[in-house]
């Protein structure tokens, strides 16, 4: 994610990265601005309209598909492709 702002950030103490990110970027943020850019090719791998669509759908199949509730702690292990 590259992101640059001159703004100071009042976040709450309690804040998990997850809020920070996810709430506060997705919600303070254009849905077309590119939110991840692949380095070698400067390609727009994710807007943040389809990050968070891509974000909910893998959350869905974590609670649907394999059982997963709310506050559990999931570990993911991937290739990097």
């Amino acid at each position: 994610m590259i992101h640059c702002t001159n703004e100071i950030l009042d976040y709450p103490r309690d804040a998990t990265l997850t809020d920070i990110l996810l709430n506060y970027n997705f919600n303070n943020t254009p849905p077309q601005k590119p939110a991840i850019i692949d380095g070698a090719s400067g390609e727009v791998v994710f807007t943040y309209e389809s990050l968070r669509l891509a974000i909910r759908k893998f959350a869905l199949h974590l609670q649907t598909r394999l059982g997963v509730q709310p506050g559990e702690v999931v570990g993911i292990i991937s290739t990097t492709k």
